[in-house]
């Protein structure tokens, strides 16, 4: 699928990833899912859970930047940050895009560079800080198919500065996800077992799948961070 003329394509995977589509009524797809999370009540009393629409939001690892749009555009009051190392040609073919239909996204900006250094500035403080800045749940991080790595550094940005977050692991190698360990999985098993186990390590409270004919990598894991409690002293 050409985005322009001599220009980079996108895989129709990449497309149906990121965009809604379903093979049936009840299954949705990531960036629905993400939304529909955030947007979740509680069972017992009905009530939103936290606010209505996140304050910020960064696409990490961000590719195409196609998550990231979608986002700004379900979002519009949130200022979204797609961050990568790379500026995808199609990236500035999609956002004209959105404004010859009438919807421009004046919400999202793309940062070029890596991803810990630039993501920690946008956020608001610095890559060798100590302290973790003050916790920023109506902040949204994402982080779809990145490699490897990067879906650690998407989940070390979120625990540091307190924020949601909302990441699809796509590699996992066991030397990153389970060091010094020893396995003994089919294939199959390897890519669901290994997201147990980061839900269980970052303590996420969303675990959802897409199609696999969409994506064999098809969990979405995500944590919704807890409001900062409010101290008794001083009143």
């Amino acid at each position: 699928m050409d985005a322009a003329p001599g220009k980079q394509k996108l895989r129709v995977k990449e497309l149906f990833e990121s965009c809604a589509w379903a093979a049936e009524p009840t299954q949705s797809d990531i960036v629905s899912a993400i939304v529909t999370w955030w947007l979740r009540r509680n069972h017992s009393d009905g009530r939103r859970v936290g606010a209505r629409q996140p304050e910020r939001i960064m696409d990490a690892a961000c590719g195409h930047g196609l998550v990231g749009m979608l986002l700004s555009h379900c979002f519009p009051d949130s200022a979204v940050c797609a961050v990568d190392r790379e500026e995808r040609k199609l990236m500035r073919v999609a956002l004209s895009t959105w404004q010859q239909s009438g919807r421009c996204l004046d919400n999202f900006q793309f940062r070029l560079g890596d991803l810990l250094q630039e993501g920690s500035q946008w956020l608001g403080g610095s890559l060798g800080a100590r302290d973790p800045a003050d916790p920023a749940p109506n902040t949204l991080v994402v982080g779809v198919h990145a490699c490897n790595q990067a879906t650690l550094d998407v989940l070390e940005l979120a625990t540091r500065f307190g924020t949601s977050w909302a990441v699809v692991p796509c590699c996992m190698r066991k030397e990153k996800f389970f060091p010094g360990g020893t396995t003994h999985l089919d294939r199959d098993e390897h890519y669901p077992v290994m997201c147990g186990g980061l839900c269980a390590k970052f303590d996420a409270d969303m675990l959802h799948s897409i199609d696999r004919l969409i994506s064999t990598k098809n969990l979405i894991i995500a944590k919704r961070a807890p409001r900062p409690q409010t101290s008794a002293r001083g009143r």
